[in-house]
């Protein structure tokens, strides 16, 4: 027989009434449940779980599946099914007989004539082990030991040190075919990975690609079981990936790294704030680095007035940390940002961020001469604004000459340290971040002249670039 474990309270209520206790127990036990060992990931081993009954409903039990070895938490956590209890609702007629059982208006009496008229409806027929959630043929079958190294070995050799990321492609490859059978949320931490290794190894399309995979696993109801922070790192990914493209990126690939940098940062909001701006700042403010790319996102996207607003918030957050340099290079791309539509708001929004140039100092050299080049490419950008309308003719010449002096000034200053102490290539990477804006040797006064450099490299905006056009053309005549 079988009951809804709605009815499991007057099925306590009923067995009180029963002349043993022996059968009470009997009654309630449902008779003996089938019972399996079941194989559990742990840490990359395989170990067997206690025996669960099989024929109850399903809950998830997160069990983290980063190799014991790796220093890192990165990388997604595996779900494992556990067999725990279910919950209904009641029915109306459950509810009845609950309120009948637990009425302290009523009588024993009355109690046990309602459990009689209960057993005998048609619909009596019961079990106390609720109906499982998946068909036993349809659960998914735990990976098998080989599956499981084979994993450990994928992520040893992505996340060891030093990365290989050329030797981890194929073994992920192989992961991913392998947990084909596994459920939604661990599928799409591995495509995550995956996605991660394209990046590394500056195959941008297939990151995205990846990425995008995760994320349509992630959004489906099977996906609500991952970890939280799963979604937004895809999102990130993906935009990060779409961003290292440039100007290369086509309009519907920039409009789409655009939003998945705010849905990113909005899930990313430490608090519960009750709009979506409020979450889109505080999100802002855990990962400034963050948002200065979606400012340069907005700008690939066409969008600068957005890109102004959020290049204002990165510069905030970036003081907020003790970050004056990178602070003061967000500020100078809000101000370009604002040139494209206001030009004399963009004017004096780039004046200001040069008083805050004598604030910056460190001992990070590179970081300091990317300072010093951001301040040449504003100040070219000033002076364009002042020869086309936001100034006179003497200011724009004064403000182009002292562009060219401090990057003059750049360039020799750099040669020389390299002299002393050759600098450290670093290997190649995809390029998205304020980090990768151009440093010393990277610009100069004459690389400014050049339409290409001034779109692909530093991406400006076209009206922009118009200005400029007209500077130095109307100079050299």
């Amino acid at each position: 027989m079988k009951i809804p474990s709605n009815a499991l309270v007057l099925a306590i209520g009923a067995a009180s009434l029963l002349s043993s206790a022996t059968q009470a127990a009997a009654f309630l036990s449902g008779g003996p449940a089938s019972h399996h060992p079941r194989n559990v990931i742990i840490a990359g081993t395989t170990t067997t779980s206690p025996p669960l009954s099989s024929e109850r409903s399903t809950e998830t039990r997160m069990i983290p599946f980063m190799v014991d070895m790796m220093e890192t938490q990165t990388a997604p956590p595996i779900e494992e099914t556990s067999i725990l209890h279910q919950t209904t609702t009641r029915s109306p007629k459950s509810a009845l007989l609950f309120d009948a059982a637990y009425s302290s208006n009523q009588r024993p009496q009355m109690l046990l004539q309602a459990t009689k008229d209960w057993l005998s409806s048609p619909s009596s027929s019961f079990s106390l082990i609720p109906e499982p959630a998946f068909a036993a043929d349809e659960m998914p079958q735990p990976p098998s030991n080989a599956e499981v190294q084979l994993l450990r070995k994928a992520f040893s050799t992505f996340y060891g040190v030093p990365r290989d990321a050329e030797g981890a492609e194929p073994l992920l490859t192989e992961v991913i075919q392998a947990w084909d059978r596994q459920s939604a949320d661990e599928k799409a931490g591995l495509y995550r990975v995956r996605g991660d290794c394209y990046a590394a190894l500056l195959k941008a399309d297939k990151a995205i690609a990846d990425y995008s995979t995760a994320i349509e696993l992630l959004i489906s109801p099977a996906g609500a079981k991952a970890d939280p922070a799963e979604l937004p790192a895809s999102l990130l990914g993906r935009a990060r990936a779409i961003r290292s493209l440039s100007t290369k990126a086509t309009k519907e690939q920039a409009m789409q790294g655009a939003k998945d940098y705010e849905e990113a940062l909005i899930l990313s909001s430490r608090e519960e704030w009750d709009t979506k701006q409020e979450l889109l700042e505080d999100g802002a403010r855990t990962n400034p680095y963050a948002a200065w790319e979606y400012g340069m996102a907005l700008r690939l996207a066409g969008d600068t007035q957005k890109a102004k607003d959020v290049h204002l918030l990165a510069s905030q957050y970036f003081e907020d940390i003790a970050d004056p340099a990178r602070s003061v290079i967000s500020l100078m791309d809000a101000g370009i940002d604002n040139a494209d539509y206001d030009p004399e708001a963009g004017a004096k929004l780039i004046r200001s961020s040069f008083k805050k140039i004598k604030l910056v100092e460190g001992r990070d050299i590179p970081l300091l001469q990317r300072v010093i080049a951001k301040e040449g490419e504003s100040r070219v950008a000033l002076a364009s604004l002042y020869w086309t309308g936001a100034g006179d003719k003497q200011d724009a010449e004064s403000q182009l000459g002292l562009a060219c002096e401090r990057l003059d000034q750049l360039e020799a200053d750099a040669i020389a340290r390299q002299k002393v102490n050759p600098p450290v290539v670093s290997p190649p990477r995809l390029k998205f971040n304020i980090d990768d804006i151009p440093g010393a040797l990277d610009i100069s006064c004459s690389r400014l002249r050049n339409k290409e450099y001034l779109n692909e490299r530093l991406e400006w905006p076209a009206s922009l670039q118009q200005r400029v056009d007209k500077l130095y053309t109307l100079k050299s005549k």
